[in-house]
């Protein structure tokens, strides 16, 4: 039998679940299905479909699960990296969806329930901007401050990830934040713009 001195839990449980073992794969679920679902919300800029975005990450998690990578001990990194894409992919679906939806007459306007659902309009505009600034930025930038900042990837394990170098991804990080606080202070947002701080 091949010595695992050395290897981590979770390289364990990456290596059994491609083995087809699903109680291993259950453990992989339970351990960042969280982390995947605040990920997939803020890349949608909502949390309205951020359930339906996390079971398909995992599905493909399952899919591909002799392929998942461990970064730094853990596969949280190669997780975030298919939520990234799952939810490029969902916005490109969601839009032309909306264009056909554009083609159809109008309903007749309803009355104004501000008051009722104001404390959620505010969290959705904010996650809106969010998401619009993030979506302002290059792929690779996007994809550099999803996973330091949304993600809490370091440094090190973003450029592994994306297979650049630390500097490289402490540059993109400097110049997407500026963007991304003024995009935000634009939209006259300033509780989400603070979380750019390091």
């Amino acid at each position: 039998m091949q010595s695992m001195i050395g290897t981590t839990a979770e390289e364990v449980l990456v290596d059994r679940a491609a083995r087809n073992d699903r109680d291993a794969f259950g453990a992989l679920y339970d351990r960042h299905s969280q982390r995947v679902f605040a990920h997939s919300a803020r890349q949608l800029g909502g949390v309205e479909d951020a359930d339906d975005l996390t079971a398909i990450v995992f599905l493909e998690a399952w899919r591909l699960r002799a392929r998942i990578r461990v970064v730094n001990g853990s596969a949280l990194p190669w997780l975030l990296m298919t939520a990234t894409n799952v939810a490029r992919n969902y916005r490109r679906s969601a839009r032309r969806y909306r264009a056909v939806l554009n083609r159809i007459p109008a309903p007749q306007a309803s009355p104004d329930h501000a008051e009722a659902v104001a404390a959620a309009a505010t969290f959705e505009a904010t996650g809106q901007a969010l998401a619009q600034a993030l979506a302002g930025l290059r792929p690779m930038d996007r994809q550099v401050v999803s996973l330091c900042f949304i993600g809490e990837l370091t440094y090190a394990e973003a450029a592994q990830v994306l297979g650049i170098s630390h500097a490289a991804v402490r540059s993109r990080l400097m110049r997407s934040r500026e963007r991304v606080k003024s995009a935000l202070l634009e939209a006259g947002i300033t509780s989400a713009e603070e979380g750019l701080e390091q």
